[in-house]
């Protein structure tokens, strides 16, 4: 009999210790809801991930196949369209030049700055340097995810080519 009520005592009050645990730890790791995700980011509390990759809708790691020529072309229209005004590939303009930029930031950074360029001018380190030096944060360009991936191809392509001295445009 006095097993039961010790019994009685101890199992509500583990479940109850169990839920407090849940609640304070989340239910699941990784998961994190869009509002929470951006209260951490404003707070400055990026994680090991978006420190590399650029804060935006790529969570993931951007796995390249071998450059596809039709994508890059793709790429090389809306480049001209959407981002000449403010970018060149070898000269700075109102923002940096372009070429190589694939060989010193990571896929999913490239995509998330031409995504969500103005949480990556406010909060991301790298970000907020550059909008420190060009004086003032890269504008929303309207670009659709398979747009900024089109971009990254033809930023890939052109990446190893020689520079030029005066932008085609």
């Amino acid at each position: 009999m006095n097993l039961r009520r010790i019994m009685a005592v101890i199992a509500p009050a583990a479940a109850l210790l169990a839920t407090v645990y849940l609640v304070a730890n989340g239910c699941s790791k990784g998961t994190e809801t869009p509002e929470a995700r951006q209260a951490r980011i404003e707070a400055g509390n990026l994680t090991d991930f978006e420190i590399e990759n650029g804060i935006g809708p790529i969570t993931e790691t951007v796995q390249l196949s071998p450059l596809d020529p039709h994508l890059a072309g793709q790429g090389e229209a809306l480049f001209k369209d959407k981002c000449v005004a403010c970018h060149t590939l070898d000269e700075k303009k109102i923002g940096p030049a372009l070429r190589g930029v694939t060989s010193r930031r990571t896929p999913a950074y490239v995509m998330n700055q031409i995504l969500n360029p103005e949480n990556m001018g406010k909060y991301h380190p790298e970000g907020k340097r550059l909008t420190a030096e060009y004086m003032q944060s890269m504008t929303v360009s309207g670009v659709s995810g398979p747009d900024a991936r089109a971009l990254l191809e033809f930023l890939r392509n052109e990446a190893d080519k020689a520079p030029h001295s005066a932008q085609a445009k």
